[in-house]
């Protein structure tokens, strides 16, 4: 069972992908929000036994520190017992942030946080692991000086582009590293509302498309679920190429393949 990888759908923008007895953890231990679910109580005491299908997480990554991505308690909790290999969470200036950096130095992981408007983007590598991250504005005005990253996660032969909450509107920070090189993406519902969103889904050109940080039904207050609901089928054309699906159900195996080396 070694040689497969396999993806797994947390709460809300959340998502762990292990592959060759080490895992991945994305925007994975956050909080609920009023407009988007997030890890319950009950979930991160699930998450925190012997047996869960996380128990070989060796890496938590984050594209940034907003609460429906990033919760500063279950972070702490979680390196303090389980005390992962390493976090990257882009550099800021909160409490939040220091309490994270103190942790993880007493508990031997490390933390790697370039500094948004310094560090465009970069690479580290852990054997067969390696994150790439790139600099890239977090939509909307009011949040735009929000340290924000995009990551290309390679495990298990796979590329894997996760796009946090990235100004989709804006291909500035598009790097040519992601052109044809991405194997499975998950990009926010916007993507594919916009043509400029399609397009930089067609130049990934991804064999799988996986639309993800949506609200369950109970929260949608701005239609997000039913707008992408909406757009799969009038971009069908366009998205079918890619296998393209909503991801819908919270803490579920979503996908498995044999590894590629």
């Amino acid at each position: 069972m070694m040689n497969r990888i396999r993806i797994y759908s947390l709460r809300n923008a959340g998502v762990y992908v292990e592959a060759g007895g080490k895992g991945a953890m994305v925007d994975g231990l956050n909080r609920p929000t009023s407009h988007f679910d997030g890890i319950t109580d009950d979930d991160f005491a699930s998450m925190m036994t012997k047996n869960s299908f996380i128990e070989n997480c060796s890496f938590l990554l984050y594209t940034h520190a907003h609460l429906d991505h990033f919760d500063v308690e279950k972070n702490i909790k979680y390196i303090s017992d389980k005390k992962p290999e390493a976090v990257f969470l882009p550099f800021s200036k909160d409490v939040s942030y220091r309490r994270l950096s103190e942790c993880a130095v007493q508990n031997g992981t490390e933390l790697v946080s370039p500094v948004f408007g310094r560090d465009s983007g970069g690479m580290v590598k852990s054997g067969d692991v390696a994150l790439r991250f790139f600099a890239a504005g977090h939509t909307g005005r009011q949040f735009a000086d929000t340290p924000h990253y995009c990551l290309l996660l390679e495990i298990g032969g796979y590329s894997i582009f996760v796009s946090g909450d990235v100004d989709h509107m804006s291909s500035e920070w598009h790097p040519p590293v992601l052109r044809n090189q991405v194997d499975i993406a998950f990009v926010s519902p916007f993507f594919i509302n916009q043509e400029i969103g399609r397009e930089f889904i067609a130049e990934m050109s991804p064999e799988k498309l996986f639309v993800y940080h949506l609200p369950p039904e109970q929260l949608d207050e701005f239609r997000m679920r039913r707008q992408a609901e909406t757009d799969l089928i009038k971009y069908r054309g366009q998205l079918e190429r890619y296998g393209t699906e909503l991801v819908s159900s919270p803490m579920k195996l979503i996908f498995e393949a044999e590894q590629r080396f």
